[in-house]
Order: structure tokens, then C-alpha cells, then sequence
């Protein structure tokens, strides 16, 4: 459109607080403030959102018992509840611990999973050994929906020095809706890391039929699919490591294979170079991506970072009308005044073969630890 622009701007905030005039307190806050800015032949258009992600306070170890309030996540495997309410952790025993939460889901954007969220968890084991974990999630609404109910069984199990397996099965509604498996396994001699996993989705349902509560869209397919991997890392002397995996999914026979390098002192002491690769292929898509990136710290508190990374995404079923080139070019500065307390400056431009403008972004970020 002519005469188009487009801005945007935000401002990210995360406070994070631990013993605060009492060893046992502790307080979070996560929030963004964004503006949105367009101006066009049909005139100006403002939006502003502010997003609190996260704002809870909370008392820790109170003989075994944990008490939070606010905003806040609760997270189980698959099921994963944002509300606004409260939540209680009580460990009698090294190898017991009960857990509860209730309260009503945060509506960041689009429409509410739920009226009203509620819970609780139940965990046997140490974790250091192995243990078993079952969850259970109830979604209230206030219209024609029943109540959903999500629960869901996890057990980790360590066989040996080096050797994790996990375990994991959903249900929905009395229903299964997820079963997986992932397996760690360290062999320190070779410095190698391998992960094979698993997952298979078994829950269906058309996630545009009315039929189904809001809750239950957000989980279901229209087909059983699954997906298995693997995930490799080495180790070499002088911290040099290369890393890489697959996943192939069915019936989609989508493929992403991902490589990775990474090499510290490279030419020169100081200097940390990477260079990361994707490959990802779909039904009628193929996409391609490589980023090249490079650190150096040129005093004790001054860092410099940049690099770049370019993709391509070739459409073969509408003759090429999707094809698609990015290229991406960023860098920062890092100045750490002290201990606890720096400042990274970050510019980036973004160029696509579908757009005549490139895109540009400044970054500015603060942290303070006191």
C-alpha cells in the first residue's frame, strides 16, 4: 500500500525476588507492555496491550509446605495451566509431595480455554533414583460444556550412572491422548550424549466443530499422528562440540533434521564461533536455513556478538508461488558496569523476497542482580 508504515515497540519487564525481608518470601513479575503504531492512505491506527505473564508472591518452607498467589503457570507434562489464583505444595517426606491449584485461566489473546481451572498433583520418589508423578486438571465452563478432565501418569526411572528413561501417558475425558517416551543416555569415555524419543498423539476431534469445548479444541486432531527422534552431542577437547538430530513425523511425513556446531577460541583467544543448520521438509514445503554467529570479548566488561542467518522455503504445489528468501543480520554489545548489573544494546534487520522494505529492530536490555 502506499505511503504504508508500520512500527512496533515493547517494553519487557521481569523482577524476580528471593528471600525479601523474610528467608521464606519470594515474589515474581513477568510483563510486557506493547505498542503497536500503523499509518496508511486510510489514516492512523493505534493499539497498546499490556500483558502480565506472570505476578505472584509466595511463601517457601514453611515445615514442607509451599504457598503461591497470583498470576501464575502450573505445569505437568502436556497440561499446562495459566490462572490467576492460588497453588499449594506440601512435602511431608523426601519421597512424598502433594500438590493443588485453583483459579480462573488468563485470557493473554483470542478466547478462554476455560471458566474456571482446578488441580493437583501427587509425586512419589525422590527423583533422584526415579520416581512416579500423576497429574490431574479439571477445565470448568460456564455454558453447555461438561467439565473436561485431563490426567495424566509420568514415571522417570534412572537404570544407571548416565542412563534416564521417562515415561508419559495423558488422558482426556476418560479418553487417551498421548503416550511418549524419551530416553538419556551419557557415555562419558566417548563424551557422547544420545536422546532418542517418542511421541504419539491419540486424541481426535475436528478443532473447528462446535461440539467440542473450547478446552477440548485446543488439545484435538483430526488424525492420530506420531513422531520419533533422535538427538545426538559430542564433546571434544577444548570445549569443541557438535550436535545434531532428526524427527520424522506420520502421516504428515514431515522430516527436521538439525546440525550445530560450535567452536570456542577459534583463530584467536576469546573469539566463540557457531554455526547451526536446519532442513525441514513437509508435504509440499521445504525450507532450508543456516546461522552463522561469532562473540568477542574485547575488555573483561565490554562483549561484542553478531552474525547472520539465511533461509529459503520452496512451495512445490502451487508452482513456486510460495517460494520464499530471508536474510537475517543482527549484533549487540554487552557492557557489564559491575556484578550483578549489565546493558546489551541489539540491532537486527530482517530483508524477505516478499517484502520491497527490510525490517528493522533495536533491542535494548537491562539486567540488575541485587
Amino acid at each position: 500500500m502506499k505511503g504504508y508504515e508500520s512500527h512496533q515497540g515493547s517494553i519487557y519487564l521481569a523482577l524476580d525476588g528471593r528471600n525479601v525481608f523474610w528467608e521464606k518470601l519470594a515474589f515474581t513479575l513477568d510483563a510486557r507492555e506493547r505498542l503497536n503504531y500503523e499509518k496508511s492512505d486510510w489514516g492512523i491506527k493505534k493499539k497498546e496491550s499490556f500483558n502480565p505473564y506472570q505476578a505472584n508472591f509466595s511463601i517457601n518452607d514453611l515445615k514442607g509446605l509451599s504457598l503461591k498467589a497470583g498470576r501464575q503457570y502450573y505445569y505437568a507434562g502436556e497440561t499446562t495451566a495459566h490462572f490467576d489464583g492460588g497453588s499449594a505444595e506440601y512435602q511431608p517426606l523426601q519421597w512424598l509431595k502433594f500438590g493443588a491449584f485453583r483459579g480462573k485461566p488468563v485470557v493473554v489473546m483470542g478466547q478462554s480455554l476455560a471458566n474456571q481451572f482446578q488441580g493437583g498433583t501427587l509425586k512419589l520418589g525422590s527423583g533422584r533414583k526415579g520416581y512416579v508423578q500423576f497429574d490431574v486438571l479439571f477445565a470448568s465452563h460456564r455454558n453447555q460444556y461438561a467439565t473436561d478432565r485431563e490426567a495424566q501418569a509420568t514415571v522417570f526411572r534412572r537404570l544407571a550412572q548416565g542412563l534416564d528413561i521417562t515415561g508419559n501417558i495423558t488422558y482426556l475425558n476418560d479418553m487417551a491422548k498421548s503416550v511418549s517416551a524419551r530416553m538419556l543416555y551419557y557415555i562419558p569415555k566417548w563424551g557422547l550424549t544420545l536422546t532418542p524419543n517418542y511421541y504419539k498423539h491419540l486424541y481426535l476431534g475436528d478443532p473447528s466443530s462446535d461440539k467440542l469445548s473450547p478446552y477440548q479444541r485446543s488439545e484435538a486432531y483430526t488424525e492420530r499422528f506420531e513422531r520419533v527422534g533422535l538427538g545426538a552431542s559430542k564433546y571434544f577437547q577444548a570445549g569443541f562440540s557438535l550436535s545434531g538430530g532428526a524427527n520424522y513425523s506420520q502421516p504428515s511425513k514431515r522430516k527436521d533434521c538439525y546440525l550445530s556446531v560450535s567452536v570456542p577460541n577459534f583463530l584467536r583467544k576469546g573469539l566463540e564461533t557457531a554455526v547451526s543448520g536446519n532442513y525441514n521438509v513437509q508435504t509440499t514445503r521445504r525450507t532450508y536455513m543456516i546461522s552463522p554467529s561469532a562473540a568477542y570479548g574485547l575488555t573483561k566488561s565490554l562483549k561484542v556478538s553478531g552474525g547472520g542467518s539465511y533461509m529459503q522455503t520452496r512451495d512445490t504445489a502451487w508452482g513456486g508461488s510460495g517460494n520464499m528468501d530471508s536474510r537475517t543480520f543482527f549484533a549487540s554489545i554487552k557492557w557489564t558496569v559491575r556484578k550483578g548489573l549489565d546493558f546489551t544494546l541489539s540491532p537486527s534487520m530482517t530483508k524477505t523476497s516478499s517484502s520491497s522494505s527490510p525490517m528493522y529492530r533495536i533491542e535494548f536490555n537491562n539486567n540488575w542482580r541485587f
